[in-house]
């Protein structure tokens, strides 16, 4: 495989294989497959972050100046600006992000059936994929104050931005934030499986059929499954977003001595997000079916499933909020960053072209920086294991939650066939009772306080207190159904089924505890959630007929 990257192309690898044989007569089979995959990309785009929605006549902080006697003193500034009743939102954040993706695919599966008489047949299998993904983003971009700002507006009622800019004083210190970010982690999937059917004597068959499955996530580098490690040259004059070609354009120009050079970057804030998540099924089903000889019952059908279902997800961050600047720019080696082009990784966007747009980006040695920033300041003092940036997931400030489903689900069926007049006719009948129990944990932090961390940006604190709490849910229900088929005429069949059908909530919205989205809004937009396992499944009566 040829892959296109931005370090030119590359060939990939990618082998497949099966292997089948029988022994014994044919009573003993072996199957073997096998994949493995690699691939190459690479990604840029630009991305832009926007504030809450505001009102034409309001007059809060991110919104338009409303009159010639706002404090901020840019009225002038804002052309075609949205009326009082008109919708509008401003750019909060607008950057470019250029991503290098390496993935690794291994699939594989091994099958023995035996057949050790005409009738029982054993069947065991075991199925194995991971999913290795690494991505390394190195991004450029503005973050606004809203303060001294200029733009254009299209019409309302929902007006957006042509432009959107802002202008800075030489002390003010602004910010051209430089990021280096990696996400690293690892899918496996494990499945092991048996089946076991058995074809006894006067129209009686039994199945017993089990697995245990698990899906599993977590991160390959030793800083976490998600990082971004910031960094800054303070001193932006003005910037700009364009939004009136396909590819938006940023435009940035600096104070004297703050030109866009590595010998200018210093460290900012940076954040070691640890994420995991597991997935374990164990599965039972005793199935059996015996056919009648009769005329008006052709067979019954029926059995018993049991159904359990783990799901832990833990998360943790180590975060620090420095995103005014650590160590100076003299201490921080120039070799650090890779100054690139940037024009080039967007050749062929409208826009691309712009004069306008930012000249340059920088590739961020992300390791080598971390290395440095915990060598001189320790932002990795609090990882769980020497010498990685890994958060605790029993640390203060994490989250562990785990939910446990059981389901018992025994049914009965039975098939008919018989003649109304000379039509031959097909019903069908079932029922099905499912009981089903859920306990849902979770560890959770419990705030103790905020901090403020930027001009609209506030976060927890959490202290050492965590606590753990445990929530319950169940529920049973009866799930009828039937079906019924007719054929007045050998070209023509009526059809009729009636139905209940339910639909159980997703583990998202029955994981217990409250998570807090962070940062906090100080004026508005901040969010928290909560799940209940004591939720019902939507249940529904279907009816359906046809005729064909």
């Amino acid at each position: 495989m040829i892959d296109n990257q931005f370090k030119g192309t590359s060939l990939t690898p990618e082998v497949s294989g099966i292997l089948s044989k029988t022994f014994a007569d044919d009573k003993i089979g072996i199957l073997v497959t096998g994949v493995y995959q690699r691939r190459k990309a690479s990604l840029a785009q630009f991305n832009a972050g926007w504030r809450e929605g505001y009102l034409g006549n309001e007059n809060n902080w991110g919104s338009l100046p409303v009159d010639a006697n706002d404090w901020r003193g840019n009225f002038a500034k804002t052309q075609n600006r949205p009326g009082p009743t008109d919708v509008y939102q401003v750019t909060q954040n607008a950057g470019y992000d250029f991503t290098d993706i390496d993935r690794e695919r291994i699939n594989g599966q091994v099958v023995l059936q035996v057949k050790p008489s005409d009738t029982l047949d054993l069947l065991v299998d075991y199925t194995y994929s991971q999913n290795t993904i690494d991505a390394r983003t190195n991004s450029i971009g503005v973050w606004f104050n809203h303060n001294n700002t200029s733009s254009n507006w299209t019409k309302g009622p929902a007006a957006g931005p042509l432009f959107y800019a802002e202008e800075f004083g030489a002390g003010e210190g602004k910010d051209l934030a430089i990021t280096g970010a990696v996400a690293a982690n690892r899918n496996i999937n494990r499945s092991l499986g048996g089946n076991l059917k058995w074809d006894g004597p006067g129209g009686l068959s039994l199945e017993l059929d089990v697995h245990h499955s698990t899906a599993e996530s977590k991160p390959t580098s030793p800083f976490g499954s998600n990082i971004a490690v910031g960094s800054a040259i303070f001193g932006v004059a003005n910037q700009r977003v364009d939004f009136q070609t396909d590819m938006p354009v940023i435009s940035v120009a600096m104070h004297p001595g703050a030109n866009i050079q590595a010998s200018n970057i210093r460290p900012a804030g940076n954040s070691f997000r640890n994420a995991y998540i597991k997935d374990t099924i164990n599965e039972g089903s005793l199935r059996g079916r015996y056919d009648f000889e009769s005329d008006l019952i052709d067979s019954l059908d029926f059995g018993v499933t049991f159904t359990e279902n783990k799901v832990r997800s833990a998360f943790n961050v180590i975060q620090n909020d420095s995103w005014g600047g650590t160590l100076s720019a003299a201490d921080t080696p120039d070799a650090l960053y890779a100054i690139t082009p940037l024009a080039n990784r967007l050749a062929g966007m409208d826009g691309s072209q712009s004069p306008n747009l930012i000249p340059n980006y920088f590739q961020v040695d992300t390791v080598g920086l971390i290395n440095l920033l915990q060598q001189r300041i320790g932002i990795c003092n609090a990882s769980a294991v020497q010498g990685a940036c890994l958060a605790s997931f029993s640390a203060a400030g994490a989250t562990d939650r785990r939910i446990r489903e059981q389901t018992w689900a025994p049914y009965l069926q039975s098939t008919h066939k018989f003649d109304l007049g000379a039509m031959r006719a097909n019903l069908r009948l079932s029922v099905r009772y499912e009981k089903t129990r859920i306990n849902s944990s979770a560890l959770v932090p419990i705030p103790t306080g905020v901090v403020w961390v930027a001009d609209n940006e506030m976060g927890l604190l959490g202290g050492n207190a965590q606590d753990f709490s445990t929530l319950r849910g169940e529920y049973a229900n009866w799930l009828p159904a039937f079906d019924f088929d007719l054929a007045p005429t050998s070209d023509i069949r009526l059809r009729a089924s009636y139905s209940h059908t339910i639909t159980r909530p997703d583990y998202t919205s029955m994981q217990g505890g409250i998570t807090v989205a962070q940062p906090l809004r100080p004026n508005g937009g901040s969010t928290a959630s909560r799940g209940n396992p004591g939720l019902l499944p939507y249940k529904a009566k279907n009816i359906d007929l046809s005729a064909e």
